[in-house]
This record gives structure tokens, C-alpha cells and sequence, in this order.
């Protein structure tokens, strides 16, 4: 791998006529920022009234090979060694895309609204997909009550079918392939039975409302500066594990955290997670139940740590909020021994982080995004 990463970003509480993203490329090295870009906005963005994220910003990123791909939240832009935009996927299904995971057949997506895990080919197929909510024994595992199948009929992508039935139950936001090649999956933030009822009333309500043709309540007055990062009570976190005939495992179930929590990886037998806001990088075993045996504190005020990197099997690559920068993360000292700052928004949020191969060249000065 080289010293270049590429991070994509968020920022909240971004006006219409404000970028709500960047796709930023850095040399970890020097510190230096060889490419600050916006991101593609979404196409449904007029219509989202969420404050703080909604349809904002750049996505998951993730590289195999000689191919890296990028999402906002409903598509998948896929370039080559040279930065050439030479292809773009979205479908219904891709609603609220959070990470995304890259192997030889293609790339593995977290359809967060939707509650899906998709995999699209390299061609732009659809190729599987796996749905939690048709395995009852993880959700009893949860301690759900059984939960009906999605719509597959539905567009996730528009707002509006956001507000129509119960969607985004576990908030699916993680997928990283664990040493056998199965995957791990983050469920960020998991709604306990009674949240689950409230969504489901409010899925009626919203229904009602629709047919109506009463518009969603709109977002009061943006403010700047510190903002809450979200806490919600009242649910739960989880990491599962896929065989390979799609059978799930809970493996940690995060019972006393405040969510929504992000990204996944192993390395050698520990798990590591980022609990965001309590703005830790936290540790787990891959085998004991009572998991946390490490945890490391991330910077910024408030930090809400999220994008996950591995350097090495000591060293990684954390973001953050406030300010939005890179930290480099040692697990033995559990210290940070570097940080490279992207900006001074105070509302800016590191998203992802994906190490870039040398077959890449020096990005150019900004993307057209054109294919």
C-alpha cells in the first residue's frame, strides 16, 4: 500500500446551495492534502428535512485492485488508476448507502434504508443480496420481535418512502470481510421493541399523512458551531457475522452504549470498532462475550470518531468531527501519534477512509465527475 488515503466527509447541517460533502486525498506522510473535491449531492436532496446527515455528503469507499469505488448516498461511482469516472451504479434498493466493501466479484453495499446488504458486480448487476429480516433466529438473538420482510416494490432512495413504514430498523452502516473471508457487519444502531413499535406507528402516521398530502416537518433554524452528534436512547448496537451461505451470528451484542456506532475490522483475533459517541476507538475479542479490552480516546470537540483504516496491525487510520481530521492511531501505546486536519468547519465529519494501492497515479487538481 502507499501513504496516499482517500477520506470522504459529511457536513451537517449544510444549506442547499452548500457543498455537503468532499472527497479528499492526502499523503500521510507529509500531511498534505493533494485533492479536496465536492462530492455529487443526491438527486432527492430538496426533499430530505434530516439536519444533520439525511442524504449529505460522501459515503463509503473502498478499493480492489486496479478499482476504487465511492458512494454518496445513492450511487456508486467507480474509477480507475487514472481517476477516470468510467462508470456509475444506483438502483431502489440503494437508499441511505453507509460503507461498502470491495472483493474480485464486486462490491458489497449497506442499503441502510432498506435494511439490505446488496452486492453489485463490477458489470453494475445486482448479483445477491441478504436481508436480516427474514432470519428469525438473529432476531430473536436481538431480542426483536419478528419483523416483516421489506418492500423490495419500493424506491429507498426518495425520502418519501422513508416515511411510509417501518425502514432503517438496525441502521445496517458496516461491512468489512473478517480473516476467513466472511463478512462483519455493524448494526449502528438497533431499535429496542419499544422504539420498534414507535416506528411502526410512526410509519402508519407518515402513510396517512402522505395520502393527505401533508408535507414532512421541515428542520427549524441551522445553528453552527458544536453540534449534539445524534445520541439515541433507547436501542442498542451490534456486530454479526455472515457465513458463507448467508447464515448470520451474533457475535457482540452493545447493550449499554449510545448509538448510532460505526465501522468494523479484524485484526488477528480483536475486533475493532468505532464507538462514536463516546469518540473511541474500542477493541473487542473476537471470542469473549464480556469483548471491550482496549479503548482509545479520539480528539475534537464533540469528536464522533467514524472512518476505520488499518496501517498495520498496531496502527490505524481514524476520522473525526470538530475538527474534521485523520488520526493515526497506535493500539499498543493507546496513543495518537498523528493527526492531519482536513478543514475548520465545524460541522465537518469524517466519513470513511480507504488506503489507495500505488498502481493509482497523483489524483488530478478536482474530479468532473463525468464518465
Amino acid at each position: 500500500m502507499t501513504n496516499r488515503a482517500l477520506v470522504t466527509t459529511v457536513v451537517r447541517y449544510a444549506d442547499l446551495e452548500q457543498d455537503s460533502g468532499f472527497i479528499y486525498i492526502i499523503d500521510l506522510s507529509s500531511k498534505e492534502i493533494l485533492l479536496q473535491t465536492p462530492m455529487p449531492e443526491s438527486i432527492y436532496r430538496t426533499k430530505e428535512a434530516n439536519p444533520r446527515g439525511g442524504l449529505r455528503g460522501a459515503r463509503g469507499a473502498a478499493v480492489w485492485q486496479d478499482r476504487l469505488v465511492v458512494a454518496n448516498t445513492e450511487r456508486l461511482l467507480f474509477f480507475d488508476p487514472n481517476w477516470n469516472l468510467y462508470q456509475e451504479f444506483t438502483h431502489p434498493w440503494l437508499g441511505g448507502i453507509h460503507d461498502i466493501s470491495a472483493d474480485k466479484e464486486g462490491v458489497w453495499v449497506c442499503c441502510t434504508n432498506a435494511d439490505l446488504l446488496v452486492k453489485v458486480s463490477w458489470q453494475g448487476e445486482i448479483v445477491a443480496d441478504w436481508e436480516w429480516r427474514l432470519d428469525a433466529k438473529l432476531q430473536k438473538a436481538l431480542g426483536l420481535p419478528p419483523v416483516p420482510p421489506i418492500d423490495r416494490s419500493l424506491d429507498y432512495r426518495n425520502p418519501e418512502t422513508m416515511r411510509t413504514g417501518l425502514r432503517n430498523t438496525i441502521h445496517l452502516n458496516g461491512v468489512a470481510a473478517d480473516l476467513d473471508g466472511r463478512l462483519l457487519l455493524s448494526f449502528g444502531r438497533v431499535l429496542s421493541p419499544p422504539r420498534l413499535r414507535q416506528a411502526q406507528v410512526a410509519g402508519w402516521l407518515g402513510k396517512i399523512a402522505q395520502r393527505l398530502g401533508i408535507s414532512p416537518r421541515q428542520s427549524g433554524q441551522k445553528q453552527l458551531g458544536n453540534q449534539p452528534v445524534g445520541q439515541i436512547q433507547g436501542a442498542s448496537a451490534a456486530i454479526v457475522r455472515l457465513g458463507q451461505e448467508g447464515q448470520a451470528e451474533l457475535l457482540i451484542h452493545l447493550k449499554d452504549k449510545k448509538v448510532p456506532n460505526h465501522n468494523i475490522l479484524q485484526v488477528g483475533q480483536r475486533l475493532l470498532y468505532n464507538d462514536s459517541n463516546d469518540s473511541q476507538l474500542m477493541a473487542l475479542s473476537v471470542y469473549d462475550h464480556n469483548p471491550c479490552y482496549q479503548s482509545i480516546d479520539i480528539p475534537g470537540s464533540p469528536p464522533f470518531a467514524r472512518g476505520l483504516a488499518s496501517l498495520s496491525d498496531r496502527n490505524f487510520l481514524v476520522g473525526s468531527q470538530a475538527p474534521a481530521a485523520v488520526h493515526c492511531v497506535d493500539l499498543e501505546t493507546q496513543s495518537i501519534t498523528d493527526t492531519i486536519p482536513l478543514s475548520d468547519r465545524p460541522t465537518e465529519s469524517v466519513y470513511a477512509i480507504c488506503l489507495l494501492p500505488d498502481t493509482f497515479s497523483s489524483p488530478p487538481t478536482t474530479f468532473l465527475f463525468t464518465g
